[in-house]
């Protein structure tokens, strides 16, 4: 069976959503008459059995097996809510807005309790009299199939807050550095000698715009999220001389925390750090070696501590102070969540749902629907001019 990416679904290798997707096992038989087996399948069970289409149904040519993007890539494509209103999430009830439904407080269970399934989803599009996206008539597909993306939601989402973060309280540490342009060049340096050990590494200089500017006025390091992903070990150096210190500096301390939150501070900062560089051991293992129950407990202990972090430094400050503090939990976690509980069983590594393969190709769709006047012909638009750079793309490959 060939693969190909159309509008940003995945060109994977073989996995287990296919039983979803299509018939679930084609028979060679079935394949030539070009029809579904109408016999049982022995090996379907459960969830794969109930979404197996009917015997001497025909086989479609094609099916759309993933859908892969960034969050504003989706909300557009689909119409989906945007991370900015105030229901942020278009796969459960999750809130912006102070209360049990924020999405700060959201646990595993209510994301699960509450998470939208393919016919929630199109029983809102009915009773709002919106029209569903043109991509779900393609064959198999559905709202499940809508990939979240581990690059947009960690690597330049959860892992640039942490990375941000440690390294703005690492500048401003008035301990150690007498003021924060000596901090950050002391940053540097330590920066300079972890890419001369790892050459192949893209290297990056720290300034203050980069980690916390006026814009979102928290600490957040502005990078490329490769650049973020190799950071991941320097970070995890750098919390553990946080935790323990070394030969010319003592263990974290700061008059903002309390002895005891000093000590908590410490512990989970450390712990953050070593669960990053962890996940890149699990999803890069290969699908013989892969581990769903190893990704979703390193992920889980990232958010967890990260969550540790955010209420440990905003514990008794004002809240128009909070804003701009370390360790803000953005709406970016939130789907980390869904990620963890919703698709590590499902679609395996992320790296196969992950988009550091297609960035050109989505930007290419963003523009298109950026300079698509019609909504009622957005998808179709999209269709036909993607498919005719494709065709360009092999033209020129072949030539």
């Amino acid at each position: 069976m060939n693969r190909f990416a159309i509008v940003g679904a995945a060109a994977t290798t073989a996995c287990k959503i296919y039983s979803r997707c299509l018939a679930g096992v084609w028979r060679k038989a079935s394949l030539g008459a070009r029809l579904f087996a109408t016999t049982a399948v022995s090996n379907l069970t459960g969830w794969h059995a109930a979404k197996r289409c009917l015997g001497g149904m025909p086989i479609p040519r094609m099916a759309l097996l993933q859908f892969r993007g960034d969050w504003e890539c989706i909300s557009k494509v689909f119409r989906f809510r945007s991370p900015g209103a105030t229901e942020l999430c278009w796969r459960c009830d999750a809130t912006t807005t102070p209360g049990p439904l924020c999405y700060l407080d959201y646990d595993y269970g209510r994301c699960i309790a509450s998470r939208v399934t393919h016919r929630d989803y199109i029983m809102i599009c009915v009773s709002a009299a919106r029209n569903v996206s043109m991509l779900f008539r393609s064959p198999g597909f559905v709202f499940e199939l809508i990939s979240i993306d581990l690059m947009h939601t960690m690597d330049l989402g959860v892992l640039a807050d942490c990375l941000g973060s440690l390294f703005w309280i690492e500048a401003t540490w008035k301990s150690v550095h007498r003021n924060k342009m000596l901090g950050f060049d002391a940053l540097n340096a330590m920066l300079q000698t972890y890419y001369l050990a790892n050459p192949s590494l893209g290297p990056l200089t720290l300034v203050g715009s980069i980690v916390r500017g006026n814009r979102p006025g928290y600490p957040f390091l502005k990078c490329k999220a490769a650049q973020a992903r190799h950071l991941a070990v320097f970070g995890k150096h750098l919390a553990w001389m946080h935790a323990n210190g070394d030969a010319v500096r003592p263990p974290f301390s700061s008059l903002k925390l309390r002895a005891s939150g000093a000590s908590q501070y410490r512990t989970s900062v450390y712990n953050l750090f070593a669960a990053v560089v962890d996940v890149d051991v699990a999803i890069d293992a290969t699908d013989e070696m892969y581990d769903a129950s190893v990704a979703k407990a390193t992920i889980t202990t990232i958010l967890y501590e990260f969550k540790t972090l955010s209420n440990l430094w905003r514990a008794g400050a004002p809240t128009a102070a909070q804003k701009r503090m370390p360790w803000h939990n953005r709406q970016k976690g939130h789907m980390m969540r869904h990620l963890t509980t919703e698709q590590l069983m499902t679609w395996g590594s992320p790296r196969k749902s992950w988009c550091y393969n297609d960035e050109s190709y989505m930007l290419a769709l963003k523009r298109v629907c950026r300079w698509s006047k019609h909504v009622s012909t957005l998808e179709t638009t999209c269709l036909d001019k993607l498919r005719i750079w494709q065709s360009v793309l092999y033209w020129k490959s072949r030539h």
